[in-house]
């Protein structure tokens, strides 16, 4: 087996072909967390997390843990700059993601793309981030490990600073959708996403603010 290239945007497609449970062991080895400490985390047992652990190292084609932190965490420059942001200044994105995982892509894709993004936990890291400098777009989950939730955070931000709010989430139905956009919410994706689809709407909601 081949380690995969951390210069190649297929990694980036082998991690969103991962699923959920497999997206979070994968995050708890790139930790640096043993087997027992994930199964322990994750409410599963050991040979599950060996099955999942198993599967994560063959769809990302590693046959180590240093050659899987090196593929998921290796900065990559994307050859795609057809739709780099085209306004006067780079957009000013908070993603808000308890998956320190995906968050860490997610940033990273935006970033690539010309955006300034930054990422966060939950509503508390982000009010704290936001004082320090407010955001054009937020980038929210649904579901944060905590009380006040994505679709509260998506509500309470748009009311309160009119700016851009696009979801992210695990929830699929049409109810889940329908909730998220009657928060506020501009634009509303199921995971896994795709990062170029993801940079697209905020491009164009970037556009619309900013004109209107």
């Amino acid at each position: 087996m081949n380690p995969a290239d951390p210069t190649s945007s297929s990694v980036i497609t082998r991690l969103q072909s991962l699923t959920q449970r497999q997206m979070q062991v994968c995050e708890l080895v790139v930790e640096g967390l043993t087997n027992k400490d994930i199964a322990e985390r994750l409410g599963i047992t050991v040979h599950t997390v060996k099955v999942h652990r198993a599967e994560v190292m063959r769809q990302m084609q590693v046959d180590s843990v240093a050659e899987l932190v090196r593929a998921v965490l290796t900065p990559r420059q994307t050859k795609d700059t057809s739709s780099l942001i085209d306004v006067a200044r780079p957009l000013r994105i908070i993603v808000v993601e308890d998956q320190e995982l995906l968050r860490q892509l997610m940033t990273r894709s935006l970033n690539q793309y010309g955006h300034h993004a930054t990422g966060v936990v939950n509503g508390h890291e982000l009010a704290a981030e936001w004082a320090r400098s407010p955001a054009d777009v937020l980038v929210l989950d649904v579901e944060l490990g905590t009380q006040e939730t994505g679709l509260d955070l998506a509500a309470r931000f748009r009311a309160e600073h009119g700016c851009g709010v696009i979801i992210v989430s695990a929830r699929g139905r049409v109810d889940d959708r329908v909730a998220g956009l009657d928060k506020g919410a501009d634009a509303y994706f199921v995971k896994p996403i795709s990062f170029k689809e993801l940079n697209a709407a905020v491009v164009n909601l970037g556009r619309r603010l900013r004109q209107g």
